[in-house]
């Protein structure tokens, strides 16, 4: 017989990929918890950490780029960057309502 789960559920059982090692640090989630089944951590936290590490590393990156010749340059875009992140935020919250309230109706 097939059985249909829900998408979480699956995402949830699976192990957390190594490429997502700090952003699961972030969240105080052990390596003792790592391969066990439903974890409190969100796939959107664990998401919106990693992006937000890289993010960081490119800015330092910038930062040190020539020994700070573009730090005022850097801090310009800061507004921009910002207003990017909340924007993708938001998108990505719109996004997740949508699907529960679509999954919620559907059952």
């Amino acid at each position: 017989p097939v059985t249909r789960e829900k998408f979480l559920d699956v995402v949830n059982a699976a192990p957390i990929p190594e490429m997502f090692d700090q952003a699961q640090a972030l969240l105080g989630l052990g390596q003792s918890q790592k391969d066990q089944g439903p974890r409190k951590a969100s796939i959107f936290a664990l998401f919106w950490n990693q992006m937000c590490i890289s993010v960081g590393r490119q800015i330092g990156k910038l930062l040190k780029h020539e020994n700070g010749a573009i730090v005022s340059d850097v801090a310009t875009f800061y507004p921009a960057v910002r207003s990017a992140a909340l924007e993708m935020l938001n998108y990505i919250q719109d996004t997740m309502q949508a699907g529960s309230l679509s999954a919620s109706t559907s059952m």
